[in-house]
């Protein structure tokens, strides 16, 4: 080895001996920050109509809310879905009752509008759940409501819904995508 190798192999070894030995440093602690919940602006109770289960609270152009309490069954006993309108202080504005609905979904379109997911349930001989979109206007009149009976899910449980720019509707779900026109015919699916 020669005398180059040898004075490197020496000072990596004492540069070794001095970290095993050298006391670990020192790093002073932050005080720490506490970080509290915003503070709440306003609260609001709307369990006058069998809210049991909302769902997609969504801020509208307004500055107010819109919610969907789902709707549900139990045997025989149907709740309609209920369409929520409030102000921006949560105050209600409308109510809207969707029967023999479970809605699943809600967006407002370019129109002020809104349109609603979910599956129309009907009772036969047996329980039966249609896949269906309803449009309706700016105080939640429906306007048409379209029923999917040979359609995938993908329409009533979309996690995802958007409207797109020539005024239809885009939807994905169960690994699916569904475009749909203004009125809610199906223009095309890609799984």
């Amino acid at each position: 080895m020669g005398n180059l190798a040898r004075t490197f192999a020496l000072v990596l070894v004492i540069f070794l001996m001095f970290l095993s030995t050298a006391e670990p440093s020192t790093v002073k602690a932050q005080p720490s920050t506490t970080i509290s919940a915003p503070a709440i602006v306003w609260q609001q109770e709307y369990g006058d109509y069998r809210t049991e289960s909302v769902s997609n609270l969504i801020q509208t152009s307004d500055g107010g809310y819109a919610f969907l309490d789902l709707g549900w069954s139990h045997g025989f006993n149907l709740w309609p879905s209920v369409f929520y309108k409030v102000d921006s202080s949560g105050n209600v504005q409308w109510v809207k009752f969707i029967e023999y609905f479970t809605a699943i979904s809600l967006i407002q379109t370019s129109d002020k509008g809104y349109e609603i997911s979910g599956n129309w349930n009907t009772y036969g001989t047996t329980y039966e759940t249609t896949p269906t979109l309803i449009k309706t206007d700016s105080q939640g009149n429906i306007q048409w409501a379209q029923n999917y009976t040979s359609e995938p899910p993908n329409l009533s449980n979309a996690v995802s819904r958007m409207q797109t720019s020539d005024g239809g509707f885009a939807s994905f779900g169960n690994g699916t995508i569904t475009k749909t026109d203004l009125s809610g015919s199906i223009q095309w699916k890609k799984i």
